[in-house]
């Protein structure tokens, strides 16, 4: 009985935590001055926040693009929000570098995870 209760106090407490989360910081993080600005795309560093502009190259499916520019090539992960974007459209991605070091030796294209894209009608998307 007694671990029953333990359990129960254990999940409460877990649950309060969870439902503290507050979105207004996920907007907080989401501003542009908090993003470093990479132009062009090669010289993005292994991690780190960036904010890099450039054309949809290839769509992979609805979370998962390729921007590029004239140097080279970035995956873009949405958190399996649908972008509706075409090949070719120049847009603006916010977010956080997933790269680490074992990916650089490996050779895989540096992903950043987006936290905010904006189209080039200045519409921003922000994705949480």
């Amino acid at each position: 009985m007694i671990k029953h209760i333990i359990s129960i106090i254990a999940l409460s407490t877990a649950f309060v935590g969870c439902s503290a989360h507050n979105p207004s910081n996920e907007q907080a993080s989401s501003d542009s001055s908090s993003y470093k600005t990479i132009a062009p795309i090669s010289a993005m560093p292994v991690n780190g926040k960036v904010q890099v502009s450039g054309k949809v190259n290839k769509i992979y499916d609805n979370d998962e693009i390729v921007l590029s520019d004239n140097s080279g090539k970035v995956d873009i992960f949405t958190n399996h929000n649908h972008l509706n974007l075409h090949i070719g459209e120049p847009i603006t991605v916010a977010g956080t570098l997933n790269h680490g070091h074992l990916k650089e030796i490996i050779g895989y294209r540096k992903e950043i995870i987006a936290q905010k894209v904006t189209l080039e009608n200045g519409k921003e998307i922000l994705i949480v």
